[in-house]
């Protein structure tokens, strides 16, 4: 297999979490959860309704870093990486070759959020990330609204081919 190192990033409830495990079981790949390198106290604040700050997620990117670093092959990494610096330092450190932007509409996306269950975000926080995202020139974008699952899978496995 060719050397496949991927980047899902984007807002909350765009479906990153979903089409990257789904990705990583049709390439037989590695599956790296963002959300499961946040601390505790990080995920209270953001149940909170309180968001993080970029010198907290400069500490999270660099956790997933070296994680990911510490292990061999090819993944896909699941991370709203909403800053640009962020997944330039993600892209550099990881040997990413592979960077999409998950989008949606605003409405779309406090309609997914207020739907999952057992997960830490608080929908208020939305607009915060939307204010916070910063746009690039390097990744793929892919407008997520009226396509299931499988149809972004299925995008995403193809720009990878």
């Amino acid at each position: 297999m060719k050397n496949l190192r991927i980047l899902l990033w984007g807002v909350s409830g765009v479906g990153k979490s979903s089409v990257a495990y789904e990705v990583s079981c049709a390439l037989k790949i590695l599956y790296v959860e963002g959300d499961n390198f946040h601390t505790d106290q990080a995920k209270s604040k953001m149940a909170d309704g309180i968001a993080v700050d970029d010198q907290y997620r400069y500490k999270w990117i660099k956790k997933i870093i070296d994680d990911v670093s510490s292990k061999n092959g090819n993944f896909i990494l699941a991370c709203s990486a909403i800053r640009c610096k962020h997944r330039l330092l993600l892209i550099r450190e990881l040997a990413i070759n592979h960077s999409f932007e998950l989008c949606a509409f605003s409405k779309t996306l406090t309609k997914r959020i207020e739907t999952r269950k057992n997960h830490f975000f608080s929908k208020s926080l939305l607009d915060s990330q939307l204010k916070d995202l910063e746009e690039d020139s390097f990744s793929k974008k892919i407008m997520t609204e009226n396509l299931t699952i499988e149809d972004v899978t299925k995008i995403v496995l193809e720009l990878c081919d």
